[in-house]
């Protein structure tokens, strides 16, 4: 019984694979660091006011 799906690795597939898993790690690595602004300001209050008026109050981690 022939397989379904069959993955041939020509250079284009490798080439491929390669750029997917890059991008992947990219973003993993830049989701993990935290924003400059954000880590200067510690533990104090942030208040975040939307265009609506809508207010959103939290400390910084």
């Amino acid at each position: 019984m022939p397989a379904a799906f069959q993955i041939t690795l020509d250079p284009f597939t490798i080439t491929f694979l390669f750029i997917v898993a890059a991008a992947i790690v990219a973003v993993f690595v830049r989701g993990r660091n935290r924003d400059k602004c954000l880590r200067t300001l510690g533990d104090d209050p942030v208040t975040l006011v939307f265009t609506d008026s809508r207010h959103v109050r939290h400390l910084a981690e």
